[in-house]
């Protein structure tokens, strides 16, 4: 598998080592054009030493950078008096900008006779204060900049303090903005402040705003030298909707995009994919959606992408969905009408989706109360203060909810990343620890545990605030993994204790040495080892398989792997050493172990007789093939019958490791899910 990815143009196994400035080999304006270099810069933070975060390689290319790429792209194909280059400057993977960056930046600008933009894009919270750092310096160098993100759509004092220092803000999404903001820049006319004034009027968390109708907005536009810069630049981004319908307390989400899903042309998506895939090496895609269930869409898209992967079979896509996306029961399989999460699920695996992220956030009802995140809950304890007698049950069908979801997830082949928060109001001590092993316990793949954090822009935020519960107004800790939030019942030690734990009880060293186990599977052996190895095998197998059919009363000799019959001559080839079995054995035990979540002891006790099953049912298949040669003639010994012999090594050795008596039923998952809710609480 590994190689075969390795092959691919720009498959995983090759990002680029040294891609050089992202703005190398631009262009100089042409006599009598006019030309501007805007460059969208995604700023790193700084780490809680002070220095830029900055990697050689990075996992997830920016979905703001790519989008902004394809608005230039369309505002230069609508605009041929003018030449509109673009330049993607990602901090993170393509270095910081330093001082004299800044000032070659302009300086390049200068002699090409480019006008120079800079747009700090994508800003959140925890960025923020190296945006702010970045725009002061290219203002001091008299640098048009720009800023925009969700901190900036949400944070009126840092608008205020930028918009006075000269830098351009650009509050919400900006499809259509940004051919506005372009004219009046050409015009000199350039404003302080951006917003969305034309489209359609939605609800968010208090109020309401102003959003772009995007069913015929701009694609993003992918940048190949870009995705050079991470670890598999088969892998990009597209966002298919913006918005989310629900009201969780401590997400921006419905107040910068609006509580109104709205979706692009499915057409123009399905096209979008086609053409990554086609022309750019694109196989894997996260959809940026923040909730790709809600996407009014999400049918036409998927069925779209599930008719390309009939020849594009490696296209395969990770999203983010809720909860009730697949929380259907077992009582709606049957139905005569499938429910419309049923439907989803199927569909998503049909298209080649092979992960989910889904919010959890917690196994307490009373912290999915605090929050607003109702709909993780099932619907007749939502919005209801329960009693000290109904707490224990609601916190367990919270936790049977979540099994179920995982589930039905897994009967359709697709795994799931969970979103869970640690330091929410009702969480005490130990709390992470049973969130972690809650997780495991309902099958949980992955899970990413985030320290509770109010960000600007929420109505935790503002809370807050008002109560004065905001212990560091450093914004640069505004990242989920400081403490920022004064608890009513945790100190800020004791949570970042609790968030260290549900990492190291998730990911434990049993857990992590399956999964690793699993993975060495993935890689050929060595041809080396596989020829010292199968040698005494194949001398054991001819001794073996001999010495019995002569007790059989077959006649024969055999010299070395060579055995001499009546009817003809065998070799007992390397094929036939039996070491392929028992590595494909050996993987099976290790599957029924996890599948089973057996003890160590057991697990070790599977692989050891998967690996004395395949060396016995081999000497079985050589003695058979012996005596099918002595009664049918040397033709019985190659052909369809021999590779029978050789699959029926697999299906009989498979059947007796599930029939081991240690490898009995595994616990239910109703009385777990109940004692995991029980931890949780």
């Amino acid at each position: 598998m590994l190689s075969r990815l390795a092959g691919y143009r720009r498959g995983f196994a090759a990002p680029a080592r040294d891609a050089g400035r992202p703005d190398a080999g631009l262009e100089r304006a042409q006599p009598g054009r006019r030309l501007l270099r805007v460059y969208f810069v995604k700023p790193s933070r700084y780490d809680d030493d002070g220095r830029v975060l900055a990697y050689r390689w990075g996992v997830i290319p920016s979905n703001t950078l790519i989008a902004l790429a394809g608005l230039n792209a369309a505002y230069a194909a609508a605009h041929a008096e003018i030449d509109l280059q673009t330049v993607l400057w990602d901090e993170l993977v393509d270095g910081a900008l330093g001082a004299e960056i800044l000032e070659s930046v302009l300086e390049r600008g200068r002699g090409d006779g480019a006008e120079v933009i800079v747009g700090l894009a994508g800003v959140q919270t925890n960025q923020y204060p190296r945006a702010r750092d970045l725009a002061l310096g290219l203002r001091r160098l008299g640098a048009t900049v720009l800023m925009g993100g969700f901190h900036i759509s949400s944070h009126a004092p840092s608008r205020a303090f930028l918009e006075a220092n000269g830098v351009t803000t650009v509050s919400g999404e900006a499809d259509f903005t940004w051919a506005t903001l372009l004219d009046d820049y050409r015009r000199g006319e350039l404003r302080r402040s951006y917003r969305v004034e034309d489209g359609m009027r939605v609800r968010t968390g208090s109020g309401s705003i102003t959003v772009p109708v995007i069913d015929h907005a701009p694609l993003p536009a992918i940048d190949d030298r870009y995705l050079r810069r991470f670890f598999n630049p088969t892998f990009s981004t597209i966002d298919t909707s913006r918005g989310c319908p629900f009201a969780c307390s401590y997400c921006s989400v419905k107040n910068v995009m609006g509580r109104t899903m709205r979706s692009r042309d499915p057409a123009a998506v399905i096209a979008w994919v086609r053409d990554a895939y086609d022309r750019h090496g694109i196989r894997n895609l996260l959809v940026v959606d923040d909730d790709f269930y809600r996407t009014p869409a999400w049918e036409p898209i998927l069925a779209g992408i599930a008719d390309l992967r009939r020849t594009r079979p490696d296209l395969a896509f990770v999203m983010q969905v809720d909860v009730e996306a697949a929380a259907h029961g077992p009582e709606e399989k049957g139905a005569g009408r499938r429910s419309r999460g049923s439907r989803f699920v199927e569909l998503s695996a049909a298209a080649g989706c092979f992960e989910v992220f889904i919010g959890f956030e917690s196994f307490n009802p009373a912290n999915l109360e605090a929050v607003q995140k109702f709909h993780n809950e099932e619907r007749q304890d939502r919005r209801r203060r329960a009693g000290a007698g109904e707490a224990e049950a609601a916190t367990a069908r919270v936790a049977e909810r979540y099994r179920r979801v995982v589930d039905n997830w897994h009967a359709s082949g697709v795994g799931v990343h969970s979103g869970y928060i640690i330091g929410l109001p009702h969480d005490v001590q130990g709390s992470g620890r049973a969130a972690a092993r809650a997780l495991a316990q309902i099958g949980v793949d992955i899970a990413s545990f985030f320290i509770y954090t109010p960000f600007p822009g929420t109505e935790d935020y503002d809370e807050a605030l008002a109560a004065g519960r905001l212990t560091d107004g450093d914004f640069n800790a505004y990242d989920s993994t400081h403490p920022i939030y004064l608890h009513p019942r945790l100190t800020a030690e004791q949570i970042r204790r609790e968030y260290h734990d549900a990492y190291r009880h998730f990911f434990s060293w049993r857990r992590l040495a399956w999964s690793f186990m699993l993975l060495l599977f993935l890689v050929p052996p060595p041809r080396l080892f596989l020829t010292a190895v199968s040698i005494p095998l194949r001398s054991l197998a001819t001794e073996v398989s001999c010495a019995v059919a002569k007790l059989l009363g077959v006649p024969l000799t055999y010299d070395g792997t060579t055995i001499h019959l009546p009817a003809g001559t065998l070799e007992v080839e390397a094929a036939c050493s039996g070491l392929r079995g028992a590595i494909t054995l050996i993987l099976i035990a290790v599957l029924i172990g996890e599948l089973r979540q057996a003890a160590l002891r057991n697990r070790i006790a599977n692989m050891a007789a998967a690996l004395g099953a395949a060396l016995v049912l081999n000497f079985v298949r050589v003695m058979a093939t012996i005596l099918l040669v002595c009664a049918f003639g040397i033709g019985a010994a190659t052909g369809t019958v021999h590779e029978l012999l050789g699959l029926a090594i697999i299906v009989v050795g498979s059947v007796l490791l599930a029939f081991l008596p240690w490898n009995g039923a595994a616990p239910a998952k109703e009385q777990r899910g109940v004692e995991c809710a029980r931890g949780g609480r």
